[in-house]
């Protein structure tokens, strides 16, 4: 049976960080940083890198591994949490 995770429940953190995640692009056209999204978030980059991790394996977000500002929505739904 899959769990929350796979079945794109998504926990109040992680939904946070998709929020801040979708209105930064809306506003400035580009990713934000694990900085950025920690600032509003209030947690520590490596925490941010652990919740994007999550959105990453449940389909909501693409980046590329090692590459500054390269986080994509993927997910059609995710641009509604704004």
């Amino acid at each position: 049976m899959p769990n929350a995770q796979e079945r794109g429940i998504l926990g109040p953190t992680t939904r946070k960080v998709l929020e801040v995640t979708v209105r930064f692009w809306a506003e400035h056209g580009y990713s934000p940083s694990l900085r950025d999204i920690g600032g509003e978030v209030n947690i520590v980059p490596s925490l941010v890198a652990y919740h994007l991790a999550h959105l990453r394996t449940g389909g909501w977000i693409a980046y590329d591994d090692g590459v500054a500002r390269s986080i994509r929505v993927i997910r059609k739904e995710a641009q509604d949490v704004r």
